[in-house]
Parts: C-alpha cells; sequence; structure tokens
C-alpha cells in the first residue's frame, strides 16, 4: 500500500525523490491529500526538509528507490537534500492544481497550473450544461436516467472522480448511452437548491434520479468515491452503474424504492421469505440513500428489504411521499402565479408603449399642421380677417387669416390645435347655419368678413 502511495504522490508532484514522500505520507498516516497539502506548503516557505542520509526506512528484502542525481551531483549526495534549483524548478508535469488545497500559486508556472486545470476537468461534451430542471426535462424525453454529481474544490477525490471516473473511456460511454451527467461544484446557485432538497453528507457526491419524478434512486456509496491513497475504483463505479441500469428499466421502472405503494409484511413467515430473497441478491447491489460501505454484503440487502415490510415505516414513507407531492403541486402554483404576474406586466407594458406612440403620432400630425398654415398678416392689413373658433369641448381659438385664403386653412388651425382629424367634424356658422365642406374655397367667396365666429361641430 505504502508503495502505491509512494509512486501516486511521486507521479502528482514530480518530485523524484522516494524517501521525501514517504516521510511525508507517514507523517500524515498516509493520507495522500495531507502529504500533498504539506508538500506545496514547503514549497511555498522555500525550502523542502532535509531527507534522512541512509535508507533504513527500506526493507531488507525491497530494492532501494534511487534517484538519479544522487550519482550526477555530489552535493546532492553529501547533503541528502534538495538544492535552491529543485525548489524554484516546479516539475513541468505536475498534476494537481494548489489551489484545490488552498495554497498559493506563486511558485508554479502558469503553463504548469494551465495543464493541471485541463487534467482534472471533466471530458468535454459528457457534462450537461443546462439548469437542473431542463437536464431534467431532456432526460426524460430521451428515457435517460438524470446522474447529479456535485463537487467540492478543496476535496481532492472530486478531481481524481473527473480524471479516473468520468475521463475513462468505458464509464463514459456507458454514462453516454443511459444517463445525463449534471454536474456542479458545491457553491453553485443550483447544487446549493439541489443539496436543499436531497441532503448529503460526503463529497464527491454522485447520485442517480428519476428525471421524470424526481426520485432519488441511488446514491454511489462514498466508500467507492473516496480515493484514498489509490485513487478511485473504476471498476467499483462501472459495476454500481451497471447493476442499477440492471435492476432499474427507464420504460417500465424496476426499483426496490416503491414508496408511493408501499409493500407490508402480513406475517412472520413473509418476512423470512423477504430475508431468504434478499441473501439469494447477495451479488447484486443494493440502493444505499446513505453510501453506505456495505452496499454488496447480503445483510445490508436483506435489512433494506425488512424496512419495507415494517409499517411504521412504510406509513413514514407515505407522508413523505405526499408531502413531496404536495409541495411540487405548490411550487406549480407559485410558478404559475409568476409567469401570470410576467404576463399582466407584459400587457402593461405593451398599452403604455401603444399610448406614447399614440401620442407620438398625435403630436406628429399637429406639428406637420401648424407648418403648411400661411403666412398671418397684421390686423391693420386691408385684406385681414379674423376667425375665432369654438371648439366641441367649448374652448376657444382664434387667429388671423387673408380673405385670399382658403377655407382649409382654418380647418388646419383647428387640427394643429386640437385632437380633431380631418374629415371628422364639420365647420359651420350656426346663424344661419352654413357648413364650409369645400376646403378649397376662399373666405372671400366664403362671405367671412374682418371678422367671423365659426363653430367646430364633431361628426356622430
Amino acid at each position: 500500500m505504502e508503495e502505491e502511495a509512494i509512486a501516486q504522490f511521486l507521479a502528482l508532484t514530480g518530485t523524484r525523490n522516494a524517501q521525501y514522500a514517504l516521510d511525508l505520507l507517514r507523517a500524515h498516516q498516509g493520507d495522500l491529500e495531507s502529504s500533498l497539502s504539506s508538500h506545496f506548503a514547503i514549497l511555498e516557505a522555500g525550502s523542502p526538509p532535509p531527507l534522512p542520509e541512509t535508507q533504513d526506512w527500506i526493507d531488507a528484502d525491497e530494492e532501494p528507490l534511487e534517484d538519479p542525481r544522487r550519482e550526477q551531483d555530489p552535493e546532492f549526495h553529501r547533503h541528502g537534500r534538495h538544492t535552491s534549483e529543485d525548489i524554484e524548478s516546479v516539475p513541468a508535469n505536475l498534476t494537481t492544481s494548489r489551489e484545490q488545497f488552498g495554497l498559493s500559486n506563486t511558485l508554479m508556472p502558469t503553463s504548469n497550473r494551465a495543464s493541471l486545470t485541463s487534467l482534472f476537468e471533466p471530458p468535454p461534451g459528457l457534462s450537461c450544461s443546462l439548469p437542473f430542471e431542463r437536464a431534467s426535462q431532456q432526460a426524460a424525453n430521451a428515457e435517460m436516467w438524470l446522474l447529479v454529481n456535485i463537487q467540492q474544490a478543496e476535496t481532492f477525490a472530486c478531481h481524481l472522480l473527473n480524471r479516473d471516473i468520468w475521463g475513462n473511456a468505458t464509464v463514459g460511454e456507458v454514462v453516454r448511452s443511459s444517463f445525463v451527467l449534471w454536474q456542479r461544484d458545491e457553491n453553485h446557485p443550483e447544487a446549493l437548491r439541489y443539496r436543499s432538497y436531497y441532503p448529503f453528507n460526503a463529497f464527491p457526491h454522485v447520485a442517480i434520479l428519476d428525471p421524470r419524478t424526481g426520485e432519488r434512486l441511488y446514491v454511489l456509496s462514498s466508500k467507492v468515491l473516496s480515493g484514498k491513497h489509490t485513487g478511485i475504483d473504476v471498476e467499483a463505479v462501472l459495476d454500481s452503474l451497471t447493476n442499477f441500469l440492471e435492476r432499474n428499466d427507464f420504460v417500465q421502472r424496476r426499483a426496490f424504492r416503491q414508496e408511493a405503494s408501499p409493500f407490508r409484511a402480513e406475517n412472520a413467515e413473509d418476512r423470512d421469505m423477504a430475508w431468504a430473497l434478499a441473501a439469494s441478491e447477495a451479488e447484486l447491489t443494493a440502493v444505499d440513500q446513505l453510501g453506505s460501505a456495505l452496499d454488496n454484503h447480503p445483510l445490508r440487502h436483506a435489512s433494506r428489504i425488512a424496512s419495507r415490510l415494517d409499517p411504521v415505516l412504510n406509513a413514514e414513507r407515505s407522508l413523505i411521499y405526499q408531502q413531496d407531492e404536495e409541495f411540487r403541486a405548490s411550487l406549480a402554483m407559485d410558478r404559475a402565479k409568476e409567469e401570470s404576474k410576467k404576463l399582466e406586466e407584459a400587457r402593461a407594458a405593451a398599452e403604455f408603449e401603444r399610448r406614447r406612440l399614440d401620442e407620438e403620432s398625435k403630436l406628429q400630425k399637429r406639428l406637420r399642421k401648424q407648418d403648411v398654415l400661411p403666412w398671418e398678416p397684421p390686423a391693420e392689413h386691408p385684406d385681414s380677417t379674423e376667425i375665432v373658433v369654438r371648439l366641441p369641448g367649448g374652448s376657444r381659438i382664434s387667429r388671423r387669416f387673408s380673405v385670399d385664403n382658403p377655407v382649409g386653412a382654418i380647418m388646419d388651425f383647428v387640427e394643429s390645435q386640437s385632437e380633431l382629424d380631418e374629415g371628422s367634424y364639420d365647420l359651420l356658422v350656426p346663424i344661419p347655419r352654413t357648413v364650409f365642406a369645400d376646403r378649397t374655397q376662399s373666405l372671400r367667396s366664403a362671405g367671412l368678413g374682418r371678422k367671423a365666429a365659426l363653430v367646430v361641430q364633431e361628426r356622430v
């Protein structure tokens, strides 16, 4: 086990000194993450600790792990420690990011950091970038399960999951054929919302959901995903996914969890039969909501089936199912109210815009009428006539015109001072009632002398 941890430490840090790796691993009780954190902290401080001058730590029947520089560099051999060049030249094949452990990158070249980021990112195109609800809809339409992965940047196993599991060709083929992978960081708003609905305690979190109902059917064991010392076991993850697919058909779901219609045991004989059935299914991986390490143990299967036969637990499950349905109905009502509110606001905005355009159109019309009005002669001009017009609302307007101007000039004046449109009213003299219908008739020929009073009457 120590040899595997040492090999992984050397591969991840790029250092060549196996004794240095073993010292750090033993100082942290074999924990690879803590050892990596200490390594980067040592680099940050400016110098790694001195190494022992002997190799007493190597078992007598093992070959010593030599560093090639011991023969090439006398100073290295004499001191048995890293030189300043070793500290300053961070290796180019460094494969983990120091930000993952909360450390500074001031000593790490930018090109190396970029290679680390790409190494620990999920394969492009494997993860769905849509919001949770749209990803669920996409999975439901494709008749595929929704595979949820919540990551934590500070947990090294999360980065190993991207590199060793999602980056594995076989796993990728299984995921693409039967799942829609939805991955988010723990601090993403949608991840926080997911965790409030589906609580969990360990990272990385990998669960399988039915996209049609939102029911969480399966949670991969935290032991399988821990990645301690030797990384995450690809075979264990593949077994978990394939066993789930064998036991659950999307169209006609054959899942152990049937909380909507719980099965009740009528007597002890039925309970004993359930235990016997569970023992015969020991090779299948059971649904483990708590991420237990006992996924494949027959007693674990038996315990779950027995719990399904417990009337008290079934009553509680039925209550939870009912509460979930009520909550979903409440969410649907809230969404409907929100959509109705948005629709009403859109209608109000459209009506406001229509009125604004209407007012602007009327203003432009009045301005055009003012532009075509003839010259206004002074009062003492021999051809001047003063026209007073009473509008439908009772207000009066007046202006001087030349007796040679047409009646249409008075109409243009009326339309420039009111909201009346051409053809919607009659211009007339009340007594005797005379309607001026010809816009081209001159004021002189119409009998309008030095001063005249006219009335505007809207047409019905």
